[in-house]
């Protein structure tokens, strides 16, 4: 991320009781253990994820973290309603469905004490387009490449949420609401376009090569070969600029 900070300026991890900061889909855990060596080792840091197979290893784990399994879509479970101090999600732009983040929003916003802030960072999709570090860099590839992941987050949901989840957030109570948004600049392109690139290369495997109807028209290799070929454009100079949007809310 770019943002220069984990938790938003105006978050303040304070109070007379326990503090408690929850991560959802928290993947491998990166941000929470980036988080567990910036704070004081009294906060209590809970990272969840639908799924337990990115997990590092308990043992691992510093002694004021830990890694459960939780569907955030689904009611969340009585002893982590009013719990939180802080509860952080990011880049669930392709799990939300029906162009509507109110769902997670309110089952989020559950789960946060009084005066507990919800912070939310994802990319912007709408804000995507190709741009050349180096004059004269070939982007055609990588704008069909963008191209294509538009027509298949179509399919799945469109994302015009991102650029209202500040007012979603204020539709739940949250209050003192704060937008960042950081537009991916030159020098990390290249990252980006990484990401990018195997997270369609893992779509294209774990999705469409099991898909009959995607199987049966090649999406699979398709989606690979415009990976391919964009990489190459990629290690050239040009690279794909999106949009970083960080929302923050307080629970009055």
């Amino acid at each position: 991320m770019q943002t220069g900070y984990l938790l938003h300026p105006t978050i303040k991890l304070e109070g007379s009781g326990e503090v408690r900061v929850a991560d959802i889909g928290t993947g491998t855990g990166l941000w929470i253990l980036d988080l567990a060596h910036a704070i004081s080792p009294s906060i209590r840091l809970d990272g969840f994820d639908i799924s337990t197979n990115q997990f590092p290893c308990p043992e691992s784990l510093p002694e004021n973290v830990t890694l459960q399994q939780l569907d955030a879509f689904a009611p969340i479970p009585d002893h982590l309603i009013g719990r939180y101090d802080v509860v952080h999600l990011r880049l669930f732009c392709t799990m939300v469905r029906e162009d509507d983040a109110a769902p997670l929003v309110a089952n989020l916003t559950k789960m946060l004490k009084p005066g507990g802030y919800l912070q939310w960072v994802e990319n912007d999709p709408l804000s995507r387009d190709v741009c050349a570090a180096r004059p004269g860099a070939q982007t055609t590839a990588l704008k069909e490449l963008i191209s294509y992941m538009d027509t298949v987050q179509n399919q799945l949901s469109k994302t015009t949420w991102v650029q209202t989840l500040d007012s979603t957030f204020q539709r739940f109570g949250l209050v003192d609401t704060k937008v960042d948004r950081f537009t991916t600049r030159p020098e990390l392109g290249r990252l980006y376009d990484d990401t990018l690139l195997w997270t369609v290369e893992d779509y294209s495997y774990n999705f469409l090569d099991r898909s009959p109807e995607a199987k049966r028209t090649g999406q699979g290799v398709y989606a690979r070969q415009l990976v391919a070929q964009a990489y190459k454009e990629s290690i050239q100079g040009a690279y794909v600029r999106a949009d970083f949007v960080v929302v923050v809310g307080r629970k009055a």
